[in-house]
């Protein structure tokens, strides 16, 4: 063997040799981690929950069966509270087997800690002067899967206060929470019913919790901010929550109420419906700042006052960056002035593919779609504006530039690409386009956002309003591609009516499809690659397929099929009952 090749072949057995070592130590250490984890369990080892807290030290995980527990908690810096688990500790499910924790009106149900964990527990019957059920300040940490009811706090967040949270990183992370029939009832603040996030540094995460729900789980603020407040904090994420049936009092906001946003603060993708205020602005939403609004659904929010303004959403941007507002569906609102979105102040406030719809005003030539008042400015970009009665209202006419919209009224109709044309909803609450609409390819690309509500990818040629349709050439299809050159590929056309029609007209529908293609893209680059999962697929969804282009064919197989049996369980009958009959 030669010096070079030698002295490689030492080098290479030394690499695997240290490899090796490493991966010795990289084991032994987990394996001493998990050992020296062991659980420590409420009630078996500990009587309460505190005790077990009191007991925790770095590296232990807290373990809360099935259960009532009567305590006010007070949580220690990186303790880990598990709750939800079975009796016995063999399985867990917080919604099977509930941890509660009820604070007796002693105070906040829960102190917390900075870097703790609160997972899986329903806090309720807590009273404070803040966080009646979470109280946390100058800390940071994750409070997820919990239920957070009933409530109170004399002046802000009835379910959870976030005090002075410092910068990020750790994020402060509250996630699929539910958050419902939470009280602030003092108007000394009064604001946050269900969350208020007050002072903070850049890192609150507010993501896919239910703040309030259905009729009767709303929460409530004596001032404002019935659902979320946030105030003097400059950076959040509000994204994918449920914001619905919360309740402000004399100020604004029902569901949400920002007071400093600035253009990286951002409230996407949320639901927010059936929210109202007796204050004056902002049903759904009252935003100042430059809050960054994009794909959310904001409906049937409310504003009970002799005048009102937004019942949707209103913005107020006194100074710095205006707020800009896309792919947002604004529909069914109510307000005297500006029933869907109403700009307070503002320079080139930017609305771009938003689509504004059936929002009722309660005054002629009230703008109920958008109302623009003296002094503010805006941009209005590829928006859908339609059946809202007076669609566009400008108190100083000239304020605002619109380019490429589709509006009823036929505000500069056949100028820089405005049309009024029936943009063919799918229904009134539904703002999806049909494929018939003649928003499809009207838009301006210049500054469309490359996502549309849904997420679809926009493509060279864009449609007004927040919905784009997406061709079956853009969109990877496994269904397609699987059907391609097959005895399949006919029995598309059929498939997408029925999609466009069955599905795509009611919520479940809605998420069926979009977790389709969601996943589409992964799915096809798969199926192109291997044909035996192309073949596989095709044989699979030919009963789907044929069942939905034949519909009355299919019912009549599901008859022949289901025959036999029926014949066979009444034959059965008839011979039990006969030899019944038989017997002395």
């Amino acid at each position: 063997m030669d010096a070079p090749r030698h002295c490689v072949a030492l080098l290479s057995a030394f690499y695997r040799r240290s490899a090796l070592w490493l991966a010795c130590v990289v084991v032994g250490c987990a394996v001493f981690s998990i050992a020296s984890a062991a659980p420590l369990k409420v009630p078996a080892t500990y009587p309460t929950i505190q005790a077990a807290i009191n007991a925790w030290k770095q590296g232990d995980v807290i373990w809360v069966a099935q259960g009532t527990y009567t305590e006010n908690l007070r949580l220690k810096p990186g303790v880990r509270l598990e709750g939800g688990y079975k009796a016995d500790y063999s399985a867990r499910n917080w919604n099977a087997w509930p941890s509660v924790v009820d604070g007796a009106q002693q105070g906040s149900v829960v102190i917390g800690a900075d870097e703790a964990t609160l997972d899986g527990f329903t806090l309720r019957n807590g009273k404070a002067a803040m966080g009646g059920g979470v109280l946390l300040e100058r800390a940071s940490m994750t409070i997820k899967n919990n239920t957070i009811e009933d409530n109170v706090a004399d002046n802000g967040g009835g379910g959870i206060y976030i005090g002075f949270n410092p910068p990020a990183p750790p994020y402060t992370d509250i996630e699929s929470n539910v958050i419902r029939r939470n009280q602030v009832v003092t108007d000394r603040g009064g604001m946050g019913g269900g969350i208020l996030i007050s002072n903070s540094s850049a890192g609150v995460r507010i993501t896919r919790n239910v703040i309030g729900g259905s009729m009767g789980n709303g929460n409530s603020a004596v001032a404002g901010g019935g659902g979320i407040s946030v105030e003097f904090t400059s950076l959040f994420q509000i994204e994918e929550n449920t914001i619905s049936h919360n309740t402000g009092g004399r100020f604004h906001g029902g569901g949400v109420i920002i007071t400093d946003g600035t253009p990286n603060a951002t409230l996407s993708r949320n639901t927010i419906t059936f929210n109202s205020v007796q204050g004056n602005f902002g049903g759904g939403v009252y935003s100042i700042g430059g809050t960054f609004i994009s794909r959310n659904n904001v409906a049937f929010n409310s504003i009970f006052n002799t005048i009102a303004y937004g019942g949707g959403i209103a913005v107020d941007s006194p100074g710095g960056t205006p707020p800009r507002l896309e792919n947002n569906f604004v529909h069914n609102n109510d307000a005297t002035f500006g029933a869907g979105i109403y700009i307070v102040r503002g320079q080139d406030v930017i609305l771009t593919n938003n689509s504004i719809a059936s929002n009722r005003p309660d005054a002629p030539q009230a703008g109920a779609g958008v109302y623009v008042k003296t002094g503010a400015t805006c941009i209005l970009l590829n928006n859908v504006i339609w059946g809202n009665g007076d669609d566009f209202h400008e108190q100083s006419p000239g304020a605002c530039r619109l380019d490429h919209n589709d509006i009823e009224d036929g505000d500069q109709a056949g100028q820089n690409g405005n049309i009024s044309a029936n943009p063919a909803f799918v229904a009134y609450d539904n703002l999806h386009i049909q494929k018939s609409s003649p928003a499809i390819n009207a838009g301006n690309p210049a500054a469309a956002p490359a996502l549309d509500f849904d997420g679809d990818k926009r493509g060279k040629a864009i449609d007004i309003g927040a919905d784009e349709v997406v061709s079956e050439q853009e969109q990877p299809c496994p269904l397609a591609r699987s059907a391609r050159a097959s005895y399949l590929e006919r029995h598309l056309g059929a498939v997408r009516s029925f999609r466009d029609t069955h599905l795509m007209t009611n919520v479940p529908g809605q998420a069926a499809v979009s977790w389709y293609y969601q996943h589409a893209p992964a799915a096809s680059a798969f199926l192109e690659q291997h044909d035996w999962a192309r073949h596989l697929t095709r044989w699979i969804a030919t009963p789907a397929v044929l069942a939905i282009a034949f519909p009355d064919l299919a019912l009549l197989a599901l008859l022949a099929l289901a025959a036999p049996a029926i014949y066979r369980r009444r034959r059965a009958k008839r011979v039990a009952f006969e030899s019944k009959g038989d017997r002395p």
